[in-house]
């Protein structure tokens, strides 16, 4: 809770006590990144922190119009 305080997360947030859903979903680490595009298909997956703005760019420009 104090890590969602300290930086004003406001998205939906809940516990994995016993990584049930980390396991469901084959999580590695954190943080991890999924990218779903137009039609809803898993488009990229970034295992780990976007080191600059240019890498979050060249993972989102491919997938818009």
């Amino acid at each position: 809770k104090a890590f969602i305080n300290q930086f004003g997360i406001s998205y939906p947030n809940g516990p994995d006590l016993r990584t049930r859903i980390g396991q469901m979903f084959r999580l590695t680490g954190v943080p991890e990144t999924y990218i779903i595009d137009r039609e809803g298909r898993l488009a990229y997956v970034k295992k780990g922190p976007f080191l600059s703005i240019s890498e979050i760019q060249a993972a989102i420009n491919p997938l818009l119009p």
